[in-house]
C-alpha cells in the first residue's frame, strides 16, 4: 500500500491509546468510535489488502527485472498465509514490498529519471516503464474500498478539548491585564471554540473593559498553535524551515500589510512565546462577514467579489519585498526561488514520510529538473483561495489565514487556487481568471510556469497531507481519528493526477481535468 497507515500502524496506535488511558472509562469511552472504526477495516480490508501486497510486490519486481535490475529481495507470496504463521507471512509481505518500493526508487536515480527527451531509447524506455508503474500502483490502491467510518469524522481539532473553557477565561483576563495595565473591570464572554481548521486551533470571545472614562469593546477571535497540524512550523522566528511560519514571523508580516492598506484583521494582542496558555498565541479583531464560498454561487455579486480577489492579489504580487523590509521572509531571486520551494516541501516530506513513496520520488525528480525562472519575487499569500477571505454581499471584507506566506514566484499563487480540493473552476475557469489577472497586472503570465506550479501544489498538498497523517498515526499522542482514512485518499489522487498528467506527455495548464487512463496491468515494454 502506498499511502494508507497500515494495519500495523493502525493496531499500534489503537493498543497505544488504551494504554495511554488506562483506568479511565470515560477516555476510554471516547475512543471506542474510532476503535470500533479500526476493527472494520481490518475486517473489511484484509484479503484484498494481502493480495494487493502480491500483486504490487510482482508487479514492481517483473518491472525491474524487465530494466536489468536483479539486486532484488526475495519473493514472500502467498504461500502459508492459511498457517499458524500467516501473521509472519504477512509481515514478511509488508518487509517486502517497503523493500521492492526502495529499489524502485534508487532505480529513478540509476537512470537518472525523468528522461530528456532527446536521451537515449534505453533511458527513455526505462522512464515510461517505471511511470506505468507507478501508475498501476496506485490504480490498484485505488480499488481497496476503505468503509465508512461509524460516525461522522471529527470536525476541527480535538486538542481544544484540553483547556476548559472557564479556565481559559481566566488565563485571558489574566493576560489581557498583563497587555492593558491601565484596564480594569475585563470582562470576557460568548467564549467558544470554532470547529474546523486543519492548522491552529480557534476560539471566539468578546471582551469588554473600563480604562480611564471610555467603556471599550472589542469582538475577538484566538488562534493557537495546536499540538498536532497538517502543517510544520519554522523552527524559530528567523528562520523560513518550515510548512507554517511562527506566529511572530506571521504577526509581523500582518502588521506590515495592515500598515500598507492591505485588507486584513488587526491584531490586538498576542504571546509568541507562549507563556499563557503553552503555546503561541494571537487574538485578532473579529470582522463581519462569511468566508463561505458556497454563498457566491449564482449570486449576483460573484463578478463584484472575483474582481477584488483578483485586484489585491494583483497589489500584493506588486509588493517589493525589500522595500517593505519583509526580507526576514528570505531572499529567494528569480533563479532559485522555484527550486528552494520544491527543496523545502522535500525536507518536510522526508521527516513526514514513514516508508518510500516512489510516485512522489519521480514527481520531485520532475520538478528538480524542470524548475523555471520566474518572471519575478513577489510575496505568496500561501493560502490565497476560496474560503480564506471573508466577504459581505458584493465587498472583500478581509484576506485571513497569513501562515503560509513567503517570498516566490507569483505564479504559485494561481496554481494553488486551482488545486482540485477547492478549485474555483466552477466560478471562475483557469484561463479565465489568466487573463483578467494579467489585465490587471499588467503582466503576462507563462502558461508553462504555470503548468509546472500545478504540479507543484500535488506534491506540496500531498505533504501537507502526509503531515496531518503523520500527526494523527506517528505523534506520542497518537490521535487515532478514523476520518483521516479521506486524508490519505487525497495524498494518492494528487500522486496519481501527477503521474498520468506525466504519461500524457503534461501537464499542462488544466492536467487535473484529464481522464485516467487504463493501462495494461502488465509490464509495459515503451
Amino acid at each position: 500500500m502506498i499511502t494508507r497507515p497500515s494495519i500495523s500502524e493502525l493496531s499500534t496506535g489503537l493498543i497505544r491509546n488504551l494504554e495511554k488511558h488506562a483506568g479511565d472509562a470515560g477516555a476510554v469511552h471516547q475512543l471506542l468510535v474510532p476503535i470500533m472504526a479500526v476493527l472494520d477495516r481490518l475486517e473489511s480490508e484484509w484479503h484484498s489488502w494481502v493480495a494487493l501486497l502480491v500483486e504490487d510486490n510482482s508487479d514492481i519486481r517483473e518491472t525491474l527485472k524487465s530494466l536489468g535490475i536483479t539486486a532484488l529481495p526475495e519473493c514472500t507470496g502467498l504461500s502459508g498465509l492459511h498457517s499458524r504463521n500467516s501473521a509472519s507471512v504477512v509481515t514478511s509481505l509488508e518487509a517486502e514490498n517497503r523493500a521492492l518500493k526502495q529499489a524502485l526508487v534508487e532505480s529513478m536515480a540509476h537512470f537518472d529519471l525523468p528522461a530528456d527527451r532527446d536521451a537515449e531509447t534505453s533511458r527513455q524506455k526505462a522512464d515510461r516503464s517505471i511511470l506505468s508503474l507507478l501508475q498501476r500502483l496506485l490504480i490498484r490502491e485505488d480499488s481497496v474500498q476503505v468503509p465508512p467510518p461509524r460516525s461522522a469524522a471529527t470536525g476541527g481539532n480535538p486538542a481544544n478539548a484540553t483547556v476548559a473553557l472557564d479556565e481559559l477565561e481566566g488565563i485571558l483576563r489574566n493576560f489581557l491585564q498583563d497587555q492593558m495595565p491601565a484596564a480594569s473591570s475585563i470582562v470576557i464572554k460568548q467564549l467558544q471554540p470554532l470547529a474546523g481548521g486543519a492548522s491552529r486551533e480557534a476560539w471566539i470571545f468578546d471582551v469588554s473593559w473600563q480604562e480611564a472614562d471610555a467603556h471599550l469593546h472589542e469582538e475577538c477571535i484566538l488562534m493557537r498553535e495546536p499540538v498536532a497540524s497538517v502543517l510544520v512550523s519554522d523552527s524559530a522566528a528567523d528562520v523560513i524551515d518550515g510548512t507554517r511560519r511562527t506566529v511572530a514571523t506571521e504577526i509581523r508580516l500582518v502588521q506590515a500589510m495592515e500598515k500598507a492598506g492591505f485588507a486584513v484583521p488587526a491584531v490586538l494582542w498576542f504571546d509568541a512565546k507562549g507563556r499563557w496558555l503553552e503555546r503561541p498565541f494571537s487574538i485578532a479583531r473579529r470582522l463581519p462577514g462569511t468566508a463561505d464560498a458556497a454563498e457566491l454561487v449564482g449570486s449576483e455579486h460573484l463578478d463584484s467579489i472575483l474582481s477584488q480577489f483578483i485586484d489585491m492579489l494583483a497589489q500584493l504580487h506588486a509588493v517589493d519585498p525589500l522595500e517593505m523590509g519583509l526580507d526576514f521572509l528570505g531572499r529567494p531571486t528569480v533563479l532559485n526561488t522555484a527550486l528552494a520551494q520544491v527543496e523545502q516541501f522535500e525536507r518536510n516530506f522526508d521527516s513526514q514520510r514513514l516508508e518510500a513513496f516512489p510516485a512522489t520520488t519521480y514527481l520531485i525528480r520532475w520538478l528538480k529538473k524542470n524548475a523555471p525562472k520566474a518572471d519575478r519575487v513577489s510575496v505568496v499569500h500561501g493560502d490565497y483561495r476560496l474560503g480564506n477571505f471573508l466577504f459581505e454581499k458584493d465587498r472583500i471584507i478581509a484576506i485571513l489565514d497569513w501562515e503560509q506566506v513567503h517570498l516566490g514566484d507569483p505564479v504559485e499563487e494561481i496554481a494553488f487556487m486551482y488545486w482540485s480540493v477547492w478549485t474555483m473552476e466552477p466560478l471562475c475557469p483557469i484561463e479565465t481568471f489568466v487573463q483578467r489577472y494579467e489585465r490587471a497586472t499588467g503582466r503576462g503570465v507563462d502558461r508553462q510556469a504555470l503548468a509546472y506550479y500545478r504540479m507543484f501544489i500535488e506534491f506540496k498538498m500531498l505533504v501537507v497531507l502526509l503531515t496531518g497523517v503523520n500527526a494523527y498515526f506517528a505523534t506520542p499522542e497518537f490521535q487515532l481519528h478514523y476520518g483521516s482514512a479521506m486524508t490519505t485518499e487525497m495524498i494518492r489522487d494528487s500522486q496519481r493526477r501527477a503521474i498520468e498528467a506525466l504519461l500524457q506527455g503534461g501537464p499542462t495548464v488544466g492536467f487535473d481535468a484529464y481522464e485516467t487512463v487504463q493501462l495494461d496491468a502488465g509490464v509495459e515494454e515503451g
